[in-house]
């Protein structure tokens, strides 16, 4: 993005996606490792406070690198040889297919909604310390 100014997705621009910080899943996995709720069998869904379309994406860095960002959807037929081309292996990049077909279709949702655990770090917020702005 820093070089060409655009930003390369398989999501269409206006999808919204959860996006969570690294550090927040971090500090929350800690904090069930000190809580010792390693004997609950319990699987935890975890979101960022907010969804971002990757145009949303595109407009923060372009405010964080102070150049325009644009959008650059990969057509589907395109996305097995984008990520074989970027040195992701066969099994990987069927199984990342699958995973974004998901995603695209809406079809990926959590088992229990009402008990989703926000996380409070913003897409903004995170970049911004990473880059340092």
């Amino acid at each position: 993005m820093k070089q060409y100014g655009v930003l390369p997705t398989f999501f269409p621009g206006d999808l919204g996606i959860e996006m969570i910080s690294p550090l927040d899943v971090a500090k929350f996995i800690a904090g069930q490792i000190i809580l010792k709720r390693k004997e609950e069998k319990e699987t935890l869904t975890l979101a960022g406070p907010n969804k971002y379309s990757s145009l949303e994406v595109a407009n923060i860095f372009s405010k964080i690198l102070d150049k325009e960002i644009t959008v650059q959807p990969i057509p589907t037929e395109r996305w097995e040889d984008t990520l074989i081309n970027v040195g992701f292996t066969n099994n990987t990049a069927t199984n990342l297919i699958k995973m974004t077909q998901v995603a695209v279709d809406k079809k990926a949702v959590p088992a229990k909604p009402r008990e989703v655990k926000k996380l409070p770090t913003t897409l903004d917020k995170y970049l911004r310390e990473q880059f340092g702005r």
